[in-house]
């Protein structure tokens, strides 16, 4: 430590040249050696056994005019001298100790059975969150012997509190590991599924087969556990053979950190009988609280894991695990499509396979409104002339609405999955496409069937009507049409003559909307509707800081039913709860004075507010101004 020196792979013979001068003094006789130094793990692998340490060769020590020494390889002149390192021992910690009962643990499940557990610390028969361990350790606990059958694959479990730390890297660093050998073998068998865990600061129990995550030292990167630590190794390299596990510790030479080590209820298993495939699965997107549900066939002892993706990822992910028919699942954002799937286990007997087909849905804001003119039922296509538009006209039947997106359906042709759209108003001659409302924007890798579009900002439409244009390069996908029934004359395409208006079919482009601006007469001047509906009016003063009032009311056949009122912010997260009880019949009103639920100020924007009751969901926009 502290003297410079060289690391790394050099596979090629290099000339180095150093100069001595700093060394020289008159009548002093001097003295070079070459030193190498390796750490204290290893130093290669199995899948690398011809590398070597070092080779120097052609030593000279010269000035421009003399040369004082030289020696291209003899032994003649030279000595050699092993320093081997040996590092203080850190002593055999590991032993049986009792525990807290009130130790947290990431679930009920991860809890430790009984009041002791094998613990590798400093200290007495009793846990000490103040002791810790010790530097230059290699500790291992043993098992008796385990028989480990010869005809269906084995699987590993235990629970673990690693409370550990150390930022250095791999391999100067804490980190355990567990390892297998027959009874008649002397040699320990690092298997190769089971990776190191270092750098592993929890001070929770875990469930060795569901820790949240743990960290691959060779790329420092936290992965999530698979499902069940199973091993090929295990299953197949000792089949019929009788065999010792031990769990193995290491740490380097700084300050230890941290209370240690515990292990408990290690268990080695055959799962024998795996529970059938989970059956009814059912998913439903709930726009009113931006959650979605997933539920299925439950079967009392079972325990059933919730699996979930997205288009485009290519890893489905364990969102959940319960002993229960039903899961909400609440990390959910608008617009996005979750697909899920289910998998049943029986804990030490086996895991079904995934349920298959995944079910997906998507959940859009209550506000948001689709608008078509055909039957969302695909009979032919509409096509325009190479390279030209094709146009759908849209005529709100109320304002102000919104622009928020697309949904279209494309029939396949050819290869090409590219094209363009743009929005334009109407404000041209004779009502053709005038105005660009939007920029132009290209999309691809389009797919068959219906293709959703969600702009990042909304497109505002308070009176007239409005055009989506599509323009497909070369033989990209074509716009499906719709031909049953009365067509509704808004379809148009570029032709040679100019704009012309096709009467046999509605090209099917459907627009989003959001009506959140839709605007409502005063309540206080619906007498007559509030007795037959809900009503949710425009909060005043809007703008508002810091507080405003909101007026809803309540119509006759709802008197006694449990209605909400809630505020959310742009993103659809839940930021306060105005009401929540029985309904009471009439004009009411209610002020929210810009807190969220914990009691905090909120700051500027957009917000959303919300009634909810039995089939009804009413929503606004309000706007707070500081």
């Amino acid at each position: 430590i502290g003297i410079a020196s060289w690391s790394g792979l050099q596979d090629t013979w290099r000339k180095e040249e150093i100069s001595l001068k700093d060394y020289i003094e008159p009548s002093r006789a001097l003295m070079v050696r070459f030193a190498f130094a390796s750490d204290m793990a290893y130093s290669t692998n199995d899948g690398a056994p011809a590398l070597f340490a070092w080779e120097v060769d052609s030593i000279l020590v010269a000035t421009v005019d003399s040369t004082f020494f030289f020696n291209d390889g003899q032994a003649e002149g030279m000595t050699g001298k092993d320093n081997v390192f040996i590092p203080p021992t850190g002593g055999d910690l590991w032993h049986v100790a009792e525990i807290p009962a009130n130790m947290p643990a990431f679930n009920p499940e991860s809890a430790p059975s009984g009041n002791h557990a094998a613990l590798l610390q400093n200290g007495g028969n009793v846990y000490d969150p103040m002791s810790t361990y010790n530097p230059w350790m290699d500790d291992v606990f043993i098992t008796g012997p385990i028989s480990i059958p010869d005809t269906t694959p084995v699987y590993i479990d235990y629970k673990i509190f690693p409370f550990v730390v150390d930022e250095d890297n791999f391999p100067n660093v804490e980190f355990y590991r567990w390892e297998v050998r027959p009874v008649d073998s002397t040699e320990w068998d690092w298997l190769d599924d089971n990776p190191y865990v270092s750098d592993y600061v929890d001070d929770q129990w875990a469930q060795f087969s569901k820790a949240p995550y743990w960290k691959d030292p060779s790329t420092g990167e936290y992965s999530p556990w698979p499902t069940n630590m199973s091993s090929d190794e295990l299953s197949h390299k000792f089949r019929g053979q009788d065999v010792y596990l031990r769990f193995r510790f290491w740490s380097d030479y700084d300050k230890p950190i941290g209370p240690g080590l515990m292990i408990d209820d290690v268990i080695i298993y055959a799962p024998i009988n795996p529970p059938a495939i989970p059956s009814g699965l059912s998913v439903t997107g709930l726009a009113q609280d931006t959650t979605i549900k997933i539920s299925w066939d439950y079967q009392d002892g079972l325990i059933y894991q919730v699996w979930r993706t997205t288009p485009g990822d290519q890893y489905i992910h364990r969102v959940a695990e319960v002993e229960d028919s039903v899961f909400v699942d609440k990390e959910i954002s608008y617009f996005q499509t979750y697909y899920y799937t289910l998998k049943a286990l029986k804990k030490y007997e086996g895991t079904s396979d995934f349920v298959d087909p995944m079910l997906g849905t998507e959940i859009i804001p209550p506000s948001m409104k689709e608008f078509a003119y055909d039957d969302s039922q695909v009979d032919t296509t509409v096509v325009a002339p190479s390279n030209k538009l094709v146009y759908v006209k849209f005529t709100p039947p109320y304002y102000p609405v919104d622009l928020k997106g697309i949904n279209l359906f494309l029939v396949k042709d050819g290869t090409g999955t590219a094209a363009q759209f743009t929005v334009y108003d109407d404000d041209g001659e004779n009502g053709a496409p005038g105005t660009k409302l939007r920029n132009s924007f290209n999309k691809s890798g389009m797919p068959e069937g219906w293709y959703k579009i969600i702009f990042d900002d909304s497109t505002a439409i308070d009176s007239g009507s409005f055009y989506i244009s599509y323009k497909r390069y070369g033989k990209g996908r074509m716009v499906g049409a719709d031909t049953t029934g009365e067509i509704a004359g808004n379809t148009f395409i570029d032709g040679s003559n100019g704009l012309e208006q096709i009467l046999d079919r509605d090209g099917m482009i459907h627009v989003l909307w959001d009506t959140v601006r839709e605007k409502t007469t005063d309540i206080r001047d619906l007498t007559d509707k509030i007795a037959k509906e809900f009503v949710l009016g425009k909060n005043f003063p809007n703008p508002f800081n810091p507080s405003t009032t909101i007026p809803f009311a309540i119509p006759a056949s709802a008197n006694g039913q449990n209605i909400s009122i809630n505020v959310y912010n742009i993103l659809g997260q839940k930021v306060a709860t105005l009401f929540n009880g029985i309904a009471h019949t009439g004009y009411q009103t209610i002020s929210w004075n810009g807190l969220n639920s914990a009691g905090e100020q909120v700051g500027s924007g957009i917000y959303i507010y919300q009634l909810s009751g039995k089939n009804i969901v009413l929503t606004q926009r309000m706007l707070l101004l500081k």
